[in-house]
């Protein structure tokens, strides 16, 4: 059961029909899902993959926004998920966040996009280009360059969503890099 009550299977149905069967499926077309083994893990997911050996074929990265729970999207955490997969395994996630793709790159996958009716509606990131079908286009790769690019940073994976919020901020605020607002001003909005 989770916290509101709800049973997990009825959860976890909600997640499979909200990500995995609709949104994600042309992202993971080319893959075989024969012998499908899904594992669950409740708790810290830094703790549990600090402490895990698994390798994942597929990450599903579902957690709130960026900015309402950073913990998730930092840079440390995303290497630990990538320390979890094999060259063949694929990370998708609703996210389009700019720190969220900077962290991706930082951590040395290849990025693209997921769409929805020709939209940019997430982001799907490997270790092997090949399984990128929709790469990030120059104007999104440029805007990762900006301020808007600094990624959230957790080094030992123990900071507090606040203390992470807080430390992009200071690290933004002391940057000498073009803000996401003079980029706009230079390149135009988002093409």
């Amino acid at each position: 059961r989770t916290s509101s009550g709800c049973h997990v299977s009825a959860f976890l149905h909600n997640i499979y029909y909200s990500y995995i069967s609709n949104t994600n499926k042309k992202t993971l077309k080319p893959f075989n899902y024969g012998n499908v083994f899904i594992k669950y893990f409740f708790g810290d997911s830094r703790k549990t993959l600090t402490e895990s050996n698994d390798k994942y074929d597929i990450v599903f990265l579902d957690g709130f926004s960026p900015q309402k729970s950073p913990i998730l999207w930092t840079e440390d955490f995303i290497s630990l998920i990538k320390s979890h997969m094999t060259p063949e395994s694929v990370l998708v996630t609703y996210s389009k966040s700019t720190p969220v793709r900077s962290a991706f790159l930082n951590c040395g996958f290849f990025v693209g996009k997921t769409l929805i009716n020709n939209v940019d509606s997430g982001t799907v990131a490997s270790l092997s280009p090949e399984i990128i079908s929709v790469p990030l286009s120059d104007y999104d790769v440029n805007l990762l360059k900006t301020k808007a690019g600094i990624t959230y940073k957790d080094s030992d994976l123990n900071l507090s969503s606040t203390e992470i919020l807080y430390n992009r901020t200071v690290e933004s605020q002391n940057s000498s890099l073009l803000s996401h607002t003079g980029f706009i001003k230079i390149y135009g909005k988002h093409r």
